[in-house]
């Protein structure tokens, strides 16, 4: 797949006008053919087809990527512009990583390339009755809680409960006010300030937050900020003068 993040004049893709918001889906064997008059900034992401099979399936209930639904959905050029500044981060992360990434670093990079590319795909109604919904709320904040540190994505969640996006994304938002990959990250959130309110010795941020799949560490403090109303490392530091007062 590849993101046109900017093109200067015109853009065509295999002989006919496109924009730099459209997304460039390209089964296996074939080229990427595009010209452009002008300046081109292009974003390239080789995924297996297998990979996207199994997301599609999981996430959209289909067996892949229909190019011709996909070529007439609307996507603005912001989305197609965040979406590669998240695919960038996450580069960026592997890249200062190095060879030594930890295997569940290495995982949740490549969840969140797989859903940073393929969530552009549009989601079709696939609804389940309210009884059913309410059920899957509850099963779901269990799954999630039990899960915390796992990196548990949106696609792990309806493979391991074997219901569709949408009855999963209706399911949490009419039960906790909130789609399920903001409550998880917020769930994830609360767990962090948990162990840095109680730490060890050994402990740190760093190794806290991506114990917990908070791969983008600026992001995460300024998320953390946000919702606690202090830096993490802020909520170590007391925590461990509150320790050696006690020792005292």
């Amino acid at each position: 797949m590849a993101l046109p993040v900017a093109a200067e004049g015109s853009l065509h893709i295999r002989g006919r006008p496109a924009s730099a918001s459209e997304p460039l889906f390209v089964p296996a064997g074939e080229d990427i053919a595009f010209a452009a008059n002008g300046r081109t900034d292009l974003m390239v992401v080789a995924i297996d087809t297998t990979q996207i099979e199994h997301w599609m399936r999981m996430r959209r209930g289909t067996d892949g990527i229909d190019r011709q639904t996909l070529q007439s959905w609307p996507i603005s050029e912001h989305e197609v512009s965040q979406r590669t500044l998240l695919l960038n981060e996450t580069l960026n992360l592997l890249l200062n990583q190095g060879p030594s990434a930890r295997q569940d670093v290495l995982n949740a990079a490549h969840s969140m390339v797989l859903d940073t590319v393929l969530a552009i795909v549009p989601s079709f109604e696939v609804v389940e009755p309210l009884h059913r919904r309410a059920k899957v709320s509850v099963a779901m904040r269990t799954l999630l809680k039990e899960n915390l540190e796992g990196h548990m994505t949106v696609a792990d969640l309806c493979a391991r409960m074997a219901v569709r996006e949408r009855t999963l994304y209706l399911a949490c938002q009419e039960a906790f006010g909130k789609p399920p990959k903001r409550l998880l990250h917020e769930m994830r959130l609360n767990a962090v300030k948990r162990q840095l309110s109680q730490p060890s010795e050994q402990t740190d941020v760093t190794s806290v937050a991506l114990r917990f799949g908070f791969l983008h560490l600026g992001r995460f403090a300024v998320d953390y900020r946000n919702q606690f109303g202090e830096r993490p490392s802020q909520t170590l530091a007391r925590a461990r003068g509150e320790r050696l007062v006690l020792r005292r």
